[in-house]
């Protein structure tokens, strides 16, 4: 990989009430005629907090590498999992991949982001077997097709002659 920045971003919980969720995630919902329709789910002040914190981030990661390439992990547990209901935006699992998709959007709005990796998280947070990261995976990969986008269970990455060594838990 080319000179430039390595960032690293984990444990979104994308679908959590207290966790990160854009404010422009459409999720479906069946409305009163039966008809399946678009709608914004409520956002929680925790959520807005997180976004604007993101967000900053984002900028931040942008403005120091400088159109230099960026290689972006997120290190597992981009998704909250159906392990702990009680806490969840939606009981519908699909949503939380969708929201985690939603997430994500804002990094590759930048050219210079080249290759991104998800890290496979703990079986609490991904339905089992790595299941939403890989079709976060599969989501991103089809609409970003120009960039080089997969997922991991563990990662060895050389990185401007630099060995990254990248897992969600104990790298």
């Amino acid at each position: 990989i080319s000179p430039g920045l390595y960032i690293s971003a984990g444990d979104t919980h994308a679908g959590c009430k207290i966790a990160l969720m854009n404010p422009d995630t459409l999720l479906w919902a069946i409305n009163a005629d039966g008809k399946i329709v678009p709608y914004h789910p409520e956002v929680t002040e925790t959520q807005y907090y997180l976004w604007d914190i993101y967000m900053d981030g984002i900028k931040k990661a942008i403005e120091i590498a400088d159109g230099d390439e960026i290689l972006l992990t997120h290190l597992g547990d981009e998704c909250q999992g159906i392990k702990y209901p009680q806490v969840l935006v939606s009981t519908r699992l699909a949503d939380q991949i969708v929201i985690a998709d939603y997430n994500m959007r804002p990094w590759f709005e930048h050219p210079n982001v080249k290759t991104v990796r998800i890290e496979i998280g703990t079986q609490a947070h991904n339905a089992g077997e790595g299941t939403t990261a890989l079709a976060l995976c599969q989501v991103l990969q089809a609409r970003y097709p120009g960039i080089d986008i997969n997922p991991q269970y563990h990662g060895l990455l050389n990185f401007n002659g630099v060995t990254i060594d990248t897992a969600h838990h104990g790298p």
